[in-house]
């Protein structure tokens, strides 16, 4: 069943079946990476590449310390854009984001089209 805005219950299923493979596949990864960024940093910490100032602040004194600061900050990167990518472009490319203004009634439907599916 389609509505007037372009809805389907296949694309709502498909875009939902992406976004779940996704973030299971993401979350996997992101905790190897999790471990593997938590014993660097006690192994850089003991080196005394990065310093701990203050207990608030975290100086870079050498290029090791330097490459760990590199390597978590491209880790916070890549997870902002892979939220990006499942909550944005991946609804927005199933036809599930649309930027035109919509009256009720076509919200309305999209809200029916989207509860009776909740009820199947």
């Amino acid at each position: 069943a389609k509505s007037s805005m372009g809805l389907s219950c296949h694309d709502h299923d498909k875009c939902f079946v992406a976004q779940v493979y996704l973030i299971t596949m993401f979350y996997i990864v992101n905790v190897v990476v999790d471990v593997i960024i938590y014993l660097l940093g006690e192994d850089v910490l003991d080196y005394k590449g990065v310093i701990c100032a203050n207990q608030r602040f975290l100086l870079v004194k050498d290029e090791l310390g330097g490459a760990y600061m590199l390597f978590t900050h491209m880790t916070v990167l890549v997870y902002s854009y892979m939220m990006y990518l499942i909550f944005f472009k991946l609804p927005k490319k199933y036809n599930m984001i649309s930027f035109k203004k919509k009256g009720v009634k076509e919200v309305n439907t999209a809200l029916i089209i989207t509860g009776s599916m909740a009820h199947q």
